[in-house]
């Protein structure tokens, strides 16, 4: 419903890609387009000078293993027009600095629309429509756990994606009970369980690392060429 959660000037309802097209159109009759401002150069070097400390936390090789570093891998391992799929929690909020998006219509996440478990089913979708290009999920065993029994789809149907599965708890609701109750969790941390083993078990092909020198051989390995991959 529009206005329902904040004011606004001008409502409108139609389709968002009809829409837009009108707006630009309008947009371009008030004149000519203007060349990008001075100040755009400041704007990117704030954001660079922004994501370098993610940087240094993506490159280091402290252990536990930091998620910026698996997603940082990740990302560089797969093609520009690769189709990443990312599911909620945390490990959507770790994607969001680095897992960088560089084509159209390359990227499926839910944002804060129910999102947990929609990671599977959108990388799987998301093969059966673009069969020939690449496909990866990123999720957490949190989210992963609410819709892993979608790996037996993929399996019979054939479709080959790899999912990357970081382990854990429930981090995003452990971070707000550390904040409001001085760390007393309840229901959030998880038992270390073998989700590769379950991938095995539905006919995927499932790598379980529990450390690591760099992801780049196990991702090669897992490439989804002749079977349906699962990397925990």
């Amino acid at each position: 419903m529009i206005a329902l959660n904040r004011p606004v000037d001008v409502g409108i309802v139609g389709d968002a890609k009809e829409t837009l097209k009108a707006l630009i159109e309008a947009v371009k009759k008030k004149g000519e387009r203007r060349e990008p401002v001075d100040r755009l150069k400041d704007y990117r070097k704030m954001q660079q000078e922004w994501l370098e400390g993610f940087l240094n936390l993506a490159e280091s090789r402290e252990k536990p293993v930091h998620p910026l570093r698996v997603i940082k891998e990740v990302r560089e391992f797969y093609p520009r027009n690769a189709i990443s799929c990312v599911d909620g929690g945390n490990t959507a909020v770790w994607a969001s600095y680095l897992n960088r998006i560089y084509e159209p219509n390359t990227f499926l996440w839910a944002a804060d629309s129910g999102h947990l478990g929609t990671g599977l089913p959108y990388a799987i979708g998301a093969k059966l429509a673009n069969p020939d290009r690449p496909v990866y999920l990123i999720a957490g065993d949190g989210a992963f756990g609410l819709t892993m029994e979608e790996l037996e789809t993929a399996s019979r149907e054939g479709v080959k994606i790899t999912a990357i599965v970081m382990n854990g708890s429930w981090g995003m609701i452990k971070g707000s009970q550390k904040a409001a109750f001085g760390g007393r969790f309840i229901g959030v941390d998880f038992k270390d369980d073998r989700y590769d083993k379950v991938a095995k078990s539905m006919g995927w092909y499932g790598q379980g690392l529990r450390s690591l020198r760099t992801l780049r051989p196990p991702l090669t390995r897992l490439r989804p060429q002749t079977s349906q991959p699962c990397w925990t």
